[in-house]
Formats: C-alpha cells, structure tokens, sequence
C-alpha cells in the first residue's frame, strides 16, 4: 500500500496593521476563514461553509435529469419484430453520466453533512458532561450517519433508498468486469444503466430528501439550543497578507 502523502502549504506572511483593526462587540458572530496563496497571484482569502447541501443540490440536478432522459428512452419506439427499443449513443451517453453524478453526489453530500456535524455535537456533548462515543471518519457512512440522528433525537429510521444509493455509487466508483458486461443473464442488473433503465431509480430521492430536511433541522435547532461559550485567542489584529501578489489586467 503506498504511504499517503500530506499536502503541505507555504507558510502565510501575515502582517499587523492597525488601521484594518476594527472593534466588535461582545458576542458578534464570529466568521472563520480560509485561504490559499498563489505564487504569482497572491492571497485568497474565502468564508468557510457548510458544503453538504450544494453538493447534495447538485446531485437531485442531476437526478431530475436522468428522470427526464429515461423518460425520453420510453418514448423511443418499439420494434414490433424484435421488442427492443434501441438507444441512440448520444441518449446513452447522457444517461449513464448524469445517473453516475447523481449516485456519486448523492453519497458525497451525506459524507459531507456527517463530517461538517459531527464535530458541533462532540463538543457539545462534552460541554454538557453526557457520555458519548462519536464516530470514527473510517466508520461506514450508514453506521455513522445512524449514531449521529440518535445522538440529537432523530426518531426517523435511515430509508432503505439511501443504502441502494451506497450499493449503486459504488458499482459506479468500483468498475468491475461483471459491472461492465453482464454476468449471467439474470446478472444485467450489476450494470448502471441497465439498472438505471429498469425504473428502479424512480422516486429513490424523495425518502432522502425527507430525512435529510429532518436530520439538518433537527441538528441546528440542537446546535442553535446548545451554545457554547468561547473566547477566541492567538488572533492577530488588523490582519494582512504579506505576499506579493499581480493585479488583474482588467
């Protein structure tokens, strides 16, 4: 096994200046940031955010799609001597990637809502002394998102559809020749789009998108009703980016 590597940044320049320090008061919202530093372009500086639900957005974009090409592979015309409806390369083509992003997405959303929650309610768990053991990051998703819904009261049960959508994501991710060409004849539904194309797919989303709305509701108004007292240290006031940087042409 190769011995993963840890991306390591250069070293930020930050400079004090006084006259960017500006006072806030007592319990403002506080904002963390992240940054980056191009060689050549200089400092970016952007707003840390919760990235689960554009991703999970984007992938019911792409489910919404694939509904609207099955249904187009519907209307194709029967050949009344064979039974077929053949697909043209183009429609086929369409399909199978947008199923693909929708499965791939679907489970990086949820990887994502875990891991950007986790962590508000260990601390709050630990703040409030209640005995708790949080989920390892090496955990299976199912496994993690269930102690997670426990840990804030969800009483909904995980739907079966979200499993399908692990077991489907990962014929997709993991391309075996079974997965490619059909093993057996009772063996098609291994293929993506011979699965897609089966009518199976239909409606998949809509127990996920239900519990996701009860999970985040839930998970904030835990988060909104447990707030943590804080102070922030080791800040620099006035903070700026000492790297030089090249402006833009227009």
């Amino acid at each position: 096994m190769s011995k993963r590597i840890k991306p390591r940044g250069r070293k930020l320049k930050n400079l004090s200046d006084p006259a960017l320090a500006h006072s806030h008061a007592q319990g403002a919202t506080v904002h963390f940031m992240l940054t980056a530093v191009d060689p050549k372009w200089g400092r970016y500086l952007y707003c840390q955010y919760r990235r689960y639900g554009l991703i999970l957005n984007q992938s019911l974009k792409h489910y919404k799609k694939t509904i609207r090409l099955l249904n187009e592979c519907r209307k194709l015309k029967v050949e009344e001597k064979s039974g077929f409806r053949n697909i043209s390369d183009d429609l086929r083509d369409k399909l199978e990637i947008s199923s693909m992003q929708f499965f791939v997405l679907t489970k990086l959303g949820l990887e994502y809502l875990v891991v950007e929650y986790q962590l508000a309610i260990k601390q709050i768990k630990e703040h409030r002394g209640e005995s708790y053991t949080p989920p390892l990051d090496t955990d299976d998703l199912g496994d993690r998102l269930k102690i997670l819904k426990e840990a804030i009261g969800v009483k909904s049960e995980i739907p079966t559809q979200i499993y399908t959508i692990f077991d489907r994501r990962d014929i997709v991710e993991h391309p075996t020749t079974d997965r490619l060409w059909e093993g057996s004849e009772t063996g098609w539904k291994a293929v993506n789009l011979s699965w897609v194309l089966c009518g199976e797919i239909e409606g998949i989303i809509d127990p996920v998108v239900t519990f996701v709305n009860e999970f985040v509701e839930k998970v904030e108004a835990y988060i909104r009703d447990n707030p943590i007292p804080g102070t922030l240290t080791g800040l620099t006031r006035g903070l700026k980016a000492g790297e030089q940087y090249k402006k833009p042409t227009s």
